[in-house]
């Protein structure tokens, strides 16, 4: 029975990959491609539930443009990339990704060319990565240094009648401040510049290194932004202003050595000098090609050779949203159910087929005690096999928590993570009540029964449990933080308190082991697991609710806005768990 599955898998599998192999090579080695990437939008790590409806306006995922870059590297036509980049919405770490697969690209010899749509600073920021930058003549270079933005809603609450009632364990703890103050308390402002500064240094460092500039020279271009296209070409931000059906041709003259004709020109002018020798003369000319079509044969032999000799399996989880304590075995795009997550770690915890797993966390926390249950759940699939942490854009609070149960932790320069502490409370809505000329009535048989009520304020008594409540939690988090580090408690509760760092000063502090991107962590967990190449990498996602509870997501009802819908759009959800490990929520870096 053996060797008639082995003749088959050889006749529907092993023949076609290698005829496939094959043909690519011949059909495509001498051929002179440049492929074209287009990169606009919300650049998640995860589809979210409009894309998967199939809407033609779209953004790509991160995982899809790494995919492109890499598949890119493979094929022997290839010469270049031309990427245009319109307006992004990325967290930092994902446009650092996107830079490094660039860089990863040029280190085969390969060219690289952007064009700028919007360009702002994330933008821009992986902008620098490409050899030759463009934009239109007319566009504008928003470069004016890396800013953060916190909303205070005190005012609001108070307009409104509503008192809010939080209390956190850690002084740089400030998820609450919004609610509570008007204005930033010294430690907010303090650990938020302490981030921001190493932001803004190491956007202001990529700058001058893809540039050709000094730091100091670049901060003055910041400081006298923002810049024209044509102010910016002067001063060294752009190579060339052009309008963008004439880019593709500028690149082909770029790739043969011919001479360039002015940026500004309306119409393309005859070549005043001889062609010179194109460098790769036993080639033919050069051809631009859309990448998703052009690459899809590569993707084809893929699948065949997966199917063709079952390989050991790097398992890379997604986990991206917010911690909720729901029960429900499914969760949308966008929040971590730690129900829905449980199910998966347990199935590759048993799929002989997954050799390691790598967990990458994207998430600004949320539920303590869900955090905690799912931390469980990654430690135990730790003793079966190595589990490796890669931080996204955000790690932090109950996001870090998750990271912290892998064997080893991987991060990006630009991952906010950290706030390792926790805080709890409710709104008193007694004022807005009485507002409304609405009265409770109240019975009542245990003397702490109103502490999740949001009709009343605490008591002492009240206030002082949920103290004692929040140095439990704060106590435990701190410990396993401290004993997946290995350090004392002591020395790692100096960096907790609730205070938030960048990756880098992350690794610095021990909080994570090193710097690096998620093929770097899928690469160290393969290492951890013994295994060398070729094995495969393969993608799973917590399980989604269906098409038909994804089309009512998204039919509109009309409702006039509550108090409700304010918090939960300031990120704040009164339904949530008592205590919270999380970030401040309407923390922006632009």
């Amino acid at each position: 029975m053996r060797w008639l599955t082995a003749s088959i898998g050889l006749l529907l599998f092993w023949l076609p990959a290698r005829l496939l192999r094959a043909w690519l090579f011949w059909r495509r080695t001498g051929h002179r491609t440049v492929v074209r990437i287009r990169i606009s939008g919300v650049v998640e790590e995860e589809e979210g539930q409009v894309r998967r409806l199939g809407r033609v306006q779209r953004g790509r995922t991160l995982l899809e443009v790494l995919d492109l870059l890499r598949t890119a590297r493979r094929d022997p036509s290839v010469e270049a990339v031309a990427v245009r980049i319109g307006r992004l919405d990325a967290g930092w770490a994902e446009l650092e990704e996107l830079r490094q697969a660039v860089l990863r690209f040029r280190e085969t010899g390969r060219r690289a060319f952007v064009y700028l749509e919007s360009p702002g600073h994330g933008e821009y920021y992986v902008a620098t990565a490409f050899e030759q930058i463009v934009a239109p003549p007319m566009a504008t270079l928003e470069l004016l240094g890396l800013r953060s933005e916190v909303t205070f809603f005190k005012g609001t609450l108070d307009l409104l009648g509503v008192a809010a009632c939080f209390e956190a364990e850690g002084e740089f703890k400030s998820f609450a401040e919004p609610l509570l103050r008007e204005d930033m308390s010294e430690a907010f402002r303090e650990s938020l510049d302490h981030v921001l500064s190493d932001l803004h240094g190491r956007f202001r460092a990529a700058v001058a290194s893809g540039r050709g500039l000094s730091e100091e020279r670049v901060q003055e271009l910041l400081d006298g932004g923002p810049w024209g296209a044509r102010e910016s070409k002067g001063v060294g931000l752009l190579d060339r202003t052009l309008y963008p059906d004439r880019w593709p041709k500028a690149i082909e003259r770029v790739l043969e050595d011919r001479q360039l004709q002015p940026d500004d020109a309306e119409e393309e002018q005859p070549e005043t000098r001889e062609r010179r020798r194109s460098p790769f003369p036993a080639r033919g000319a050069i051809r631009s090609r859309k990448a998703d079509p052009y690459l899809r044969p590569w993707r084809w032999l893929r699948r065949l050779e997966r199917w063709m000799i079952p390989r050991p399996r790097v398992a890379v989880l997604l986990a991206g949203g917010a911690i909720g304590s729901g029960d429900e075995p499914e969760g949308p795009a966008g929040r971590i159910a730690w129900r829905a997550l449980t199910r998966v770690l347990r199935g590759l915890a048993e799929d002989r087929r997954v050799r390691a797993v790598v967990l990458r966390v994207d998430s600004p926390g949320g539920s303590a005690a869900a955090s905690d249950l799912l931390w469980r759940e990654l430690r135990r699939l730790a003793k079966k096999k190595p589990l490796v942490a890669s931080m996204g854009s955000t790690a932090a609070s109950g996001g870090y928590y998750l990271a912290m149960a892998g064997d080893a932790v991987l991060t990006s320069p630009l991952t906010i993570t950290g706030s390792i502490g926790v805080v709890a409370g409710k709104l008193d809505l007694s004022g807005l009540l009485a507002k409304l000329g609405m009265r409770r009535e109240v019975l009542s048989y245990g003397r702490n029964s109103g502490m999740a009520s949001m009709s009343t304020g605490f008591t002492e008594d009240e206030r002082q449990r949920l103290k004692d409540q929040l140095r439990v939690f704060y106590d435990e988090f701190v410990g396993k933080a401290a004993a997946g580090r290995g350090v004392s408690d002591e020395e790692l509760e100096q960096h907790a308190r609730g205070r938030i760092w960048t990756g880098a000063q992350a690794v610095e502090l021990g909080l994570a082991d090193r710097t690096g991107t998620l093929d770097d962590a899928v690469e160290e967990a393969a290492r951890r697991a013994g295994l060398s190449r070729p094995f495969q990498t393969r993608v799973y996602t917590p399980p989604r609710p269906g098409l038909v509870a994804r089309m009512q997501s998204l039919i509109p009802i009309s409702r006039a806005p509550d108090l409700a819908a304010l918090l939960a759009e300031a990120g704040w959800e009164p339904d949530g768990d008592l205590v919270q490990a999380r970030l401040p929520f309407d923390l922006r870096i632009r």
